[in-house]
């Protein structure tokens, strides 16, 4: 039985197909050989037109993982930063003596730490009627 030529676009197709399994040029020439005729003058010239194409392809899929790499990198740095009601409850939880090992040191620490979170510590403000305020929020009449 006669062996059929092989069309340049069959022979890519083919020589892509053995370049994914990580065949070499010697293993894909025979491959192609076994069942079609074909000469290494064309074989070599349809293989640099598909080590193209295959570079082309692993361009794309490398700049995909690059992409997808460093979106999770940013999710994980999202993940790992504590959020304020979270660092809120750990230093509630320092200051109302739930964590083992925090000495009175650090519940002071703590509270000081809300207190500056809850603006405990923002300065007076006296507006122009003479009434004060704190924090913007709380007023004071003196009347």
């Amino acid at each position: 039985m006669e062996k059929k030529r092989i069309s340049k676009d069959k022979a890519i197709e083919v020589i892509l197909k053995q370049k994914d399994k990580g065949l070499t040029y010697t293993d894909t020439f025979d491959v192609i050989r076994r069942k079609a005729t074909l000469s290494e003058t064309a074989f070599k010239t349809y293989w640099n037109e598909a080590n193209e194409i295959y570079l082309q392809r692993q361009e794309v899929i490398d700049n995909e993982l690059m992409n997808i790499r460093t979106e999770l990198e940013k999710e994980a740095l999202k993940m790992a930063i504590l959020t304020k009601h979270e660092r809120m409850k750990i230093a509630s939880e320092i200051a109302n003596d739930k964590v083992a090992f925090a000495s009175v040191a650090d519940r002071i620490r703590a509270l000081d730490y809300l207190s500056k979170i809850e603006g405990d510590y923002s300065p007076e403000k006296i507006d122009v009627t003479g009434q004060i305020v704190w924090n913007e929020s709380k007023t004071y009449d003196p009347n």
